[in-house]
């Protein structure tokens, strides 16, 4: 990665931390506990692939649809397919499942709370 892409990322996230409440919130999901998971770094450096993952984030027990995450992107649903193959190796929907079951098997480990809060908080 040149050195200029690699400070345009580091600015890209900085302003999607700054919009999204500094260390708290859906940064702190995605970069904190979900660090190399599923490519979740490479698609939070292109802007469109953020975007889509911090509103994943921010609202994961929405029932998302392959439509709903191109609308999030300001892109088709064929260039969304194409930019989570290229950062995350795998399709929307398939990213979108490993995350809510990384994120339940997390709060499973990490917190006391019921099964069933949590499956309804991650979808």
């Amino acid at each position: 990665m040149a050195q200029t892409e690699r400070y345009a990322g580091a600015a890209c996230l900085g302003r999607a931390k700054q919009r999204l409440g500094g260390e708290g919130g859906p940064w702190r999901k995605a970069v904190i506990l979900h660090p190399t998971e599923d490519g979740m770094v490479s698609l939070l450096r292109d802007r469109t692939m953020a975007r889509v993952v911090l509103a994943i984030l921010n609202d994961l027990a929405r029932n998302w649809t392959l439509d709903d995450m191109a609308q999030v992107a300001i892109a088709s649903r064929a260039t969304l397919v194409r930019a989570f193959r290229k950062h995350a190796g795998t399709a929307p929907m398939t990213f979108l499942s490993d995350l809510r079951l990384a994120t339940a098997r997390k709060r499973l480990a990490g917190t006391s709370d019921p099964i069933a809060t949590i499956a309804i908080e991650v979808g």
